[in-house]
C-alpha cells in the first residue's frame, strides 16, 4: 500500500510540475478516487471497496479549486491510516460508555448540605475567628490540613488553601466574600474528594484579581493555579445559596479532575473559561449564568448535563469537550466561534461526538453551530441554532454522521457550508437554500397541503438557509416554506433528507456511526 500511496503522491506532484494533462484533463478527483479504491482493497479497513471519495466519511468531495493531486493524495493517507482499521461500535454502547463514566463521578463519597460544620470560621473587622480544628492561619492564607466540614462567613482578603492528601473536605460558603491580588482565592492543593456547598439562602462571592500563571514558581513551592477556584482534585459544589466568580485573568471554576455541579446558582465572568475540567464537567441541576472570553465551559474528556439552567452569555465557543452527553436542562449559548463543539487531536473522532437525549438548546453562533469533529446522535430533545450568515461556516458541521431518532431540530444560518443530517436518520428533514438572505425580525412557518402549520417562528437573526427535522414530516407529503406569510418553496417530500434551492456545498452524509478509534 505504501509504494501504492507514494506513486500517488510522486504522480500528484508530477501532474503539478510537469502538466501530465493526462491525469490534468480527466480530473484531479478521478484520479484519487481511483487511487482510493486500490488503496482501500490493500487494507484490513472495515469499509466497503471506495469507488467515490464522497463516500469516505468525514471526506470533503470533489473540490474543483485544487490544481494537484498532492493534498488530496495526503488527506486520504492520513485518514485511512487513522481510521482504516478502526472497529465500529454501537450508538447505544457509546450511551452506555459515557453514562457509566457520569455514574462512576458522580457515586463517590461527596458532602450533603447540612447546617453544621466540624469547624466555623468568622471573618469580621480584619480579623480571623476559629471555633474548632483543622485549620492554621499562615500571613493571609487559611490552611486546611485535615478532613471535615469547615464553614466559612465574612470578607476575607487573602486565600482558603486546602492540603489534605487522600482526605474529603467540605468547605461551607455562608454569605462568604473572598479577594486575592496575589493568589488564587480558593486552591484545593491536596485532597480526596472536595464539596463546596453554597448554604440556602447565601450570596457568596469570589473575586480574583491575580496574574494568570505562565508556569508553576518553584521557588515559592507554588502550584500552576489558573483558576479563582481552582482544585488539583475532584470538586463538587453544591447547595442552594449562590456564587458569583470573577476572574480578572484566569478562568473562573478550574479542575484538573473532575468538576460536577448540582442544586448551586453560579454568576461567572472571565476573560478566560468560565468553567474548565481536565476529566468530567457534570451539571445536574442549578443555574449557571457565564461569560467568559474563551470557552463558556470546556473539558478535555466529557461534559454531561442533565438538567438545570445554563446560560452562557458570551463566549469565543460555548461548549467544547471530546464527548458532550445532554439529557436534559435549559441551555442557551452565545458564541463568537461554535455554539457546541466535538474537538480532540484528530480530525476525525472515531468514537466521540456530541449526543442529545433531552433539554432545550438555543445556540446563536458567529461560526458553526452545532460542530463535531465526530458524530452527532439525536434521539430527543428541542434544538434551535441560529447559526452564521459568512459563507465559511454552517449551523450545522459534522465529520462521520449526524443521526437524528427523535426530538426537533430547527437549524437556521448560510448556505455556503449547508451541511443536513444523515440520510442514516429515521426522522425525516427537509432542507431549503434560500435565494437571498432575511432579515432578524423574519416571520418564518411551514405548511402541510392541509395548510395545518407545522412550526412557526420570528427570525432572532439574518438568515439564508432552512433545515427542519420533525417526526411530524411524512415522505411523500407537500409542505410549504411561508417567509412572511408569502411562499418561497412549495416541496414534496421524497427522502429521509429533501434538500432543494441553493445549496453551496451541502453534504447529505450517510454515515456509519460511532468507531472505536485506531490505538
Amino acid at each position: 500500500m505504501a509504494n501504492k500511496l507514494m506513486t500517488l503522491i510522486v504522480l500528484g506532484i508530477t501532474c503539478m510540475t510537469t502538466g501530465c494533462s493526462s491525469v490534468v484533463e480527466a480530473g484531479v478527483d478521478k484520479f484519487v478516487d481511483t487511487a482510493v479504491s486500490t488503496i482501500s482493497l490493500e487494507t484490513n479497513a472495515n469499509l466497503e471497496t471506495i469507488t467515490n471519495i464522497e463516500t469516505i466519511p468525514g471526506m470533503h468531495g470533489p473540490n474543483p479549486d485544487m490544481e494537484n493531486g498532492v493534498n488530496r493524495a495526503i488527506e486520504v493517507r492520513e485518514f485511512l491510516s487513522q481510521n482504516g482499521n478502526g472497529t465500529d461500535t454501537s450508538l447505544k454502547a457509546m450511551i452506555q460508555t459515557l453514562e457509566e463514566k457520569v455514574e462512576k463521578a458522580s457515586s463517590k463519597n461527596y458532602a450533603s448540605e447540612t447546617d453544621t460544620a466540624d469547624t466555623v470560621v468568622t471573618f469580621k473587622d480584619g480579623k480571623v475567628e476559629m471555633l474548632g480544628e483543622g485549620v492554621d492561619l499562615q500571613d493571609n492564607t487559611l490552611v486546611i490540613n485535615q478532613s471535615g466540614s469547615y464553614m466559612f462567613t465574612g470578607v476575607f482578603e487573602g486565600q482558603i488553601k486546602v492540603n489534605t492528601p487522600e482526605e474529603d473536605v467540605q468547605l461551607m460558603f455562608n454569605n462568604l466574600n473572598i479577594s486575592s491580588a496575589q493568589h488564587s482565592p480558593i486552591i484545593i492543593e491536596q485532597a480526596d474528594e472536595v464539596t463546596v456547598t453554597l448554604m440556602s439562602g447565601s450570596q457568596n462571592y469570589i473575586y480574583d484579581s491575580s496574574l494568570y500563571l505562565e508556569e508553576a514558581n518553584k521557588t515559592l513551592d507554588e502550584v500552576k493555579a489558573n483558576g479563582a477556584l481552582f482544585s488539583n482534585d475532584d470538586i463538587y459544589i453544591n447547595g442552594l445559596g449562590s456564587l458569583s466568580i470573577e476572574s480578572e485573568f484566569k478562568t473562573a471554576i478550574f479542575g484538573k479532575n473532575d468538576v460536577l455541579i448540582s442544586d448551586a446558582s453560579l454568576y461567572i465572568k472571565s476573560p478566560r473559561n468560565g468553567i474548565k475540567g481536565n476529566d468530567l464537567v457534570y451539571i445536574g441541576s442549578g443555574n449557571l449564568d457565564i461569560t467568559a472570553g474563551t470557552d463558556g465551559i470546556e473539558s478535555n474528556d466529557l461534559i454531561c448535563i442533565d438538567g438545570g439552567k445554563l446560560t452562557i452569555n458570551e463566549s469565543y465557543e460555548g461548549l467544547e469537550a471530546l464527548d458532550i452527553l445532554i439529557n436534559g436542562g435549559e441551555i442557551v449559548v452565545r458564541s463568537d466561534d461554535d455554539g457546541i463543539n466535538i474537538s480532540g487531536d484528530a480530525e476525525n473522532l472515531m468514537g466521540h461526538g456530541l449526543i442529545i437525549n433531552n433539554g432545550d438548546i438555543n445556540i446563536d453562533s458567529e461560526g458553526d453551530g452545532l460542530d463535531s469533529n465526530g458524530s452527532i446522535l439525536m434521539t430527543g430533545g428541542n434544538v434551535l441554532v441560529n447559526g452564521p450568515l459568512a459563507s465559511n461556516n454552517g449551523s450545522l458541521d459534522y465529520n462521520i454522521e449526524f443521526e437524528i431518532s427523535g426530538g426537533n431540530l430547527l437549524a437556521l444560518g448560510s448556505v455556503g457550508m449547508m451541511q443536513n443530517p444523515s440520510t442514516s436518520s429515521s426522522v425525516n428533514t427537509l432542507s431549503v437554500g434560500l435565494s437571498r438572505s432575511y432579515p432578524v425580525g423574519t416571520k418564518i412557518a411551514l405548511v402541510d397541503d392541509n395548510d395545518v402549520t407545522i412550526m412557526e417562528m420570528t427570525a432572532q437573526k439574518e438568515f439564508q438557509s432552512f433545515i427542519y427535522s420533525n417526526s411530524e414530516l411524512q415522505l411523500n407529503e407537500t409542505y410549504k416554506l411561508l417567509i412572511d406569510d408569502v411562499g418561497v418553496e412549495e416541496v414534496l417530500l421524497t427522502e429521509t433528507v429533501t434538500s432543494v434551492g441553493e445549496t453551496g456545498r451541502m453534504r447529505n452524509k450517510p454515515g456509519r456511526g460511532f468507531g472505536k478509534p485506531k490505538n
